[in-house]
């Protein structure tokens, strides 16, 4: 049903990046009847109440990824808050305060879950990063200091301790970061479920001949999700048939030696205590293949 507030929602979608542009240019400049054209009239934005006024004033520097059955799209950007008049928050979201043209920055992950037509039906943040206010080194999200965990992602150097099991095929020790309802989706077509089905699925896959080395370029961690940004490279020890994976670019398929470089975003939701529940990859760019040397 049309809004009677806002009679043009609904009207447009995110079918390519200069859409999703236009909409944050729009949102930034709080210009409502042009963003709401791309909300549908049911649109879920699942955001914590904010109080008070609208503050958010300008997006920059935000990068788009759309998965691959364009049903999501994936913002990732740089975010200025500052207060508008009348504006005084005390602590907003966790960043500090706000008052009227002061406030933080931070680097944020917003998912856009579209219907067929590109229109957005579920609005939600994902992991966030503070930047304008100083960080102490290993905080644990949240705000106290603690040690790793080694078994849930509390703080940047716990993703990294997993990220140096899983990719060097110590899937026992990685698997320890898993909840036992673990959820792998790799790409549109494949999922495997379960902690001990993926520790076998990872195994065998090293086993026959393919592995993966994870080199994180950016870690954006909170008490529910997880981002990493990384290259990933996958080294064949064996030739493969054309279209392995996905991951064949050349006739002949992989051969012995060659490495196939991507660049990945990687989403870890978490469950309450911080161990990973649901895993979901997606290719920003690549897949190049290069060697052997």
């Amino acid at each position: 049903m049309m809004s009677q507030l806002y009679p043009t929602v609904g009207l447009k979608g995110f079918k390519s990046k200069p859409d999703v542009e236009a909409y944050l240019a729009a949102f930034s400049a709080d210009e409502f009847d042009t963003y709401f054209q791309y909300y549908h009239p049911n649109i879920c934005i699942d955001i914590p109440l904010i109080p008070g006024p609208k503050t958010i004033t300008s997006y920059h520097q935000w990068k788009i990824v759309f998965d691959r059955d364009g049903g999501l799209v994936i913002v990732e950007a740089r975010a200025e808050f500052r207060g508008m008049k009348g504006v005084e928050m005390d602590d907003f979201f966790g960043w500090g305060p706000v008052s009227e043209g002061t406030g933080p920055d931070v680097t944020m992950i917003v998912f856009y879950h579209l219907d067929e037509r590109g229109r957005v039906v579920h609005l939600e943040p994902g992991a966030t990063k503070l930047l304008r206010k100083a960080q102490v080194a290993n905080v644990a999200v949240g705000g106290s200091a603690v040690a790793g965990s080694r078994s849930s992602f509390r703080t940047k150097d716990d993703v990294r301790s997993y990220i140096g099991f899983f990719s060097g095929n110590d899937f026992g020790k990685a698997s320890e970061f898993w909840a036992p309802e673990l959820e792998v989706r790799l790409g549109k077509f494949q999922v495997i479920q379960g902690r001990e089905e993926n520790v076998k699925f990872f195994s065998e896959q090293r086993l026959a001949g393919m592995d993966e080395n994870i080199a994180p370029k950016q870690i954006t961690l909170d008490d529910t999700c997880c981002v990493l940004h990384a290259e990933v490279t996958f080294t064949a020890r064996k030739d493969f048939p054309e279209g392995y994976a996905g991951m064949g670019t050349t006739s002949g398929g992989i051969k012995t030696g060659q490495r196939i470089w991507n660049e990945m975003m990687i989403l870890y939701d978490l469950n309450d205590e911080r161990c990973v529940k649901v895993v979901r990859t997606y290719r920003l760019s690549g897949p190049v293949v290069s060697g052997p040397d």
